[in-house]
């Protein structure tokens, strides 16, 4: 599905407003020239400036792009099931993570997402094994990041 480029950058002004206002909120306690609210409001101005250069240049080609155009994947089921499968992964990590474990659950992700992308079982199961390994010996090991065990474990 595609949307024209106004949608975009609507949408996109529309959040560098309301950044604009949250970050003018921010309490100043010491009175500082460059407040906490200083660099979201900077982040603010940049993003609302390319949102209406977005929105001019689409105004611009809107005659020869069209609003609303669905993709061709749309009509494809297994790549439907390949785009639904990723938000169903991340709600499945965030529901087990703590019941299996983040070693069992980012290897079944990793594991299941992989096979859906079409990779061969034996590389999945190669590549999910060593990530996670690697991505727990970063976070649990070095960094001190105590990493989900789950309750399967302590039984």
């Amino acid at each position: 599905m595609r949307l024209n480029d106004i949608v975009s950058g609507v949408v996109l002004l529309g959040f560098s407003i309301t950044l604009w206002f949250f970050a003018a909120a921010l309490p100043n306690p010491a009175a500082q020239e460059y407040g906490p609210a200083f660099f979201p409001k900077v982040i603010a101005a940049c993003l609302g400036l390319s949102a209406m250069v977005l929105i001019a240049t689409s105004m611009r080609q809107s005659g020869t792009v069209a609003f609303f155009a669905f993709d061709d994947w749309i009509r494809d089921p297994r790549r439907v099931l390949q785009f639904l499968l990723v938000p169903a992964m991340v709600i499945f990590y965030v529901y087990s993570v703590e019941e299996i474990g983040f070693l069992l659950c980012a290897c079944a992700v990793l594991l299941v997402l992989q096979l859906a992308l079409g990779v061969k079982p034996v590389l999945s199961l190669v590549v999910a094994v060593v990530m996670v390994a690697f991505i727990y010996a970063i976070f649990d090991m070095l960094l001190g990041v105590p990493l989900p065990r789950g309750e399967l474990f302590y039984t």
